[in-house]
């Protein structure tokens, strides 16, 4: 699975993610629980995130074609 590491939407701000680039596109290693992803950051370690600061790749593409059109 691949989504995007974002800082709109979900995320509660005061926790953003250290070593994740935004808009960048990550694969995901494990589903933890419904709430949390395992995903290899940009030091190369595997961390926990919570999944609110990740969209779907599919919506993302989605949502810039939108952007683009409108």
């Amino acid at each position: 699975m691949k989504v995007v590491f974002t800082t709109d939407g979900g995320g509660d701000h005061r926790y953003t993610p250290l070593l994740l680039t935004p808009n960048k596109v990550y694969d995901v290693i494990k589903i933890v629980n419904e709430i949390f992803y395992q995903i290899k950051a940009d030091d190369g370690e595997l961390r926990t995130y919570f999944k609110g600061f990740f969209i779907d790749v599919s919506v993302s593409r989605e949502n810039k074609i939108n952007e683009i059109i409108s």
